[in-house]
């Protein structure tokens, strides 16, 4: 499956609330890595968020300006837990994820699906759980671990990700590089692809199917068809062909999940990532 991962950002906000323990590691980190970016006249700003107000008006900004040419990428440097959401240090607060993912998506939407996030543990598999295919996806790309990352492994690679990703904009090749190991690498089509074959998975081919037709068939009659052998033949047909996945029906998800974006997915790719 070949995706497209161009994207373009014209300032980096850097985003932390830490415990002080772990504030050190981080200044080191962002030196290393806004040296790098002031040297090629690229912006990048540190905000620290003292509350969750701080958090959602910061967010609530990025919405407004994106509307006005701002393509932010962001870097969430801060702790997360899978239930409770992102940690805010100084207040032990923590922010719902259904908050974020839905702040997100609004940026996201006015970048026309140009978001890149680097996130904080547990981060991409909870975000998961919040998509919704008929809602604009909360990023285009997103890297994130999914358990806590040694302090080593940050220090060492982070900055080089960032420098090489300043030199070449490939992401693909430079998360392969750097950050494979650790990070997992969500791509907003490639999220799509899922929450779709898992769809289609459950109604669309095989058992669930042939069960979702006979309901459906049920409910006809229940509406007042007439029950004859052309009839139950005809509506049979008709449930089926209009039942089997295809492109329409791919599109259909895409456009209001990847907003500006062209789906580059094709449904045989889907059928045939079910059938592997």
């Amino acid at each position: 499956m070949q995706l497209n991962t161009t994207f373009s950002y014209n300032q980096i906000f850097w985003i932390r609330s830490l415990p002080g323990k772990d504030v050190g590691l981080s200044n080191r980190i962002f030196d290393d890595v806004s040296s790098a970016f002031r040297s090629k006249n690229r912006e990048i700003t540190l905000f620290e968020i003292k509350s969750s107000k701080d958090l959602t008006d910061l967010l609530d900004t990025l919405i407004y300006e994106s509307h006005f040419g701002l393509k932010p990428f962001l870097h969430l440097d801060m702790h997360g837990d899978k239930d409770k959401g992102l940690h805010i240090a100084k207040t032990n607060e923590f922010v719902a994820w259904s908050l974020i993912s839905k702040k997100l998506r609004t940026v996201n939407s006015a970048t026309g699906n140009n978001l890149c996030i680097i996130g904080a543990a547990c981060y991409g598999l909870t975000l998961l759980k919040h998509v919704d295919l008929r809602a604009h996806t909360p990023f285009y790309i997103l890297l994130a671990p999914e358990k806590k990352v040694q302090a080593g492994f940050l220090e060492d690679n982070l900055p080089k990700f960032y420098v090489e990703l300043l030199s070449s904009g490939v992401i693909d090749e430079v998360y392969e590089k750097h950050l494979a190991s650790r990070f997992n690498y969500f791509h907003s089509e490639k999220v799509l692809a899922i929450h779709l074959a898992n769809y289609i998975k459950l109604g669309c081919i095989g058992k669930p199917a042939a069960e979702r037709r006979e309901r459906l068939l049920t409910e006809m009659l229940s509406e007042g068809m007439e029950y004859t052998k052309e009839n139950l033949q005809s509506a049979r047909k008709h449930l089926k062909a209009g039942l089997k996945p295809n492109q329409e029906l791919l599109e259909r998800y895409a456009a209001p999940f990847l907003g500006n974006r062209t789906c580059t997915l094709k449904i045989d790719e889907l059928l045939e990532l079910l059938e592997s």
